[in-house]
This record gives C-alpha cells, sequence and structure tokens, in this order.
C-alpha cells in the first residue's frame, strides 16, 4: 500500500506535535512492507527508512498558504499514485483522488472562540473545517467527547471513529524510579498527577 502522511506540524511543542510524531514514527516501524510518503517542514534523519520518502513542503501558516497546500496535497495524491492519505493536521486536501482519513482532535474553537482570539482561526473554522470533515472518507476522533462533538456539530454519523492515543510506556510508567528529593522540594504527597501543557483557558 502506498500511505500519505501530513506531517507539516512535526515539529510543534504541542501534543498535535507529538501526535504526529508518534504516528508518524510509529508507522514506518510496523508498515515495513508499505511505502510511505511523509509530507514534512524539511527533511527530518529520525524519519529515514528504506520505504519512506519525505516530501518537503515548507510554509502552510496564514489561508493563502494554506489553500496552496491543499491543491498541493492533491497533486501529491496523484503524482506519488497513491491508495490512501492520513491528514493528521487538518488541513484541506483538494483533489485527492484516494481517500482522506483526518484526525480531529478537538472543536474547541467551535465550542469556545473565546480562545482563539485571532480572526484568521475563526474564518478556517467556519468555513474550511466543514469541507474538510465532509471531504474525509474516514474521520479519527481521539476520544468519544470529540466524536459526540463532530457528531452534535456536523451530523456525519458513522463516518467518524474513536482511536484513543497511545502512550509511550518506555517514559512513562509506574515502575520509573521515584525522586524524593523534588518531592521533598515541593511538598508533593506520594501520590500526584503532573499536567505539562498550553497555559490557556481552553485547558482550564
Amino acid at each position: 500500500m502506498r500511505i500519505g502522511l501530513d506531517a507539516t506540524r512535526i515539529h510543534q511543542p504541542s501534543g498535535e506535535g507529538t501526535y504526529t510524531r508518534e504516528v508518524v514514527s510509529n508507522l514506518i516501524r510496523l508498515c515495513t512492507d508499505d511505502e510511505l510518503f511523509v509530507v514534512v517542514p524539511a527533511e527530518i534523519p529520525s524519519l529515514r527508512a528504506p520505504n519512506v520518502e519525505q516530501i518537503v513542503y515548507r510554509n502552510v501558516d496564514g489561508i493563502a498558504s494554506r489553500l496552496r497546500y491543499a491543491v498541493e496535497i492533491g497533486r501529491i495524491t496523484r503524482r506519488h499514485s497513491l491508495d490512501i492519505f492520513h491528514n493528521l493536521t487538518n488541513y484541506l486536501a483538494l483533489g485527492a483522488r484516494c481517500p482522506v482519513v483526518t484526525t480531529i482532535h478537538d472543536l474547541a474553537s467551535l465550542k469556545h472562540p473565546e480562545v482563539r482570539p485571532h480572526r484568521i482561526d475563526g474564518l478556517l473554522y467556519r468555513y474550511a473545517f466543514p469541507l474538510i470533515l465532509r471531504s474525509s472518507a474516514r474521520l479519527v476522533a481521539i476520544s468519544n467527547s470529540t466524536k459526540n462533538d463532530i457528531e452534535a456539530f456536523y451530523r456525519l454519523g458513522e463516518r467518524t471513529q474513536v482511536v484513543y492515543n497511545g502512550i509511550d510506556h518506555a517514559r512513562f510508567n509506574t515502575t520509573r524510579a521515584i525522586d524524593d528529593t523534588c518531592i521533598a522540594r515541593f511538598g508533593l504527597p506520594a501520590n500526584y498527577l503532573l499536567f505539562v501543557g498550553y497555559l490557556t483557558p481552553k485547558k482550564n
């Protein structure tokens, strides 16, 4: 199978960036019998493999750039005769001749527009986002909450499938040694949860 992957946001220091890095790297590891065509902002040495072709596309910021990218994605699917294209970053793919799968993390910008103060975000979610969803053969929602929001806003029915985010068990597990010095310094209890994320209203 010839699989296209949108990894233009792979360097982002966010959940979206982490998701993209993990999905792409693990598909490369698992799909050794398939050909992978990964769209990246710059060539990434860690993604090099015999069955991987990296397609460099540098600029996806701004409405005009995203529209150009949407057209180019369609061309990429045709040029490389892709069997499927996985849209990891909610960008439009115009003219694709293969099924497009799109991952949706949340609909926060629709439910809470106050957390997206820039006008461009509002325009993209008002006009482009519905087109992205309806032009996708399948939607991957990372939670039941996101799936329910997609259904409430867009009524797309069985097109949406919940696929939970994975866990890097090498980094996150219950067998790691506890740093007693750090726990004592901050007066933490024996069991605690550390949240690492953006300090924004949508993170509560």
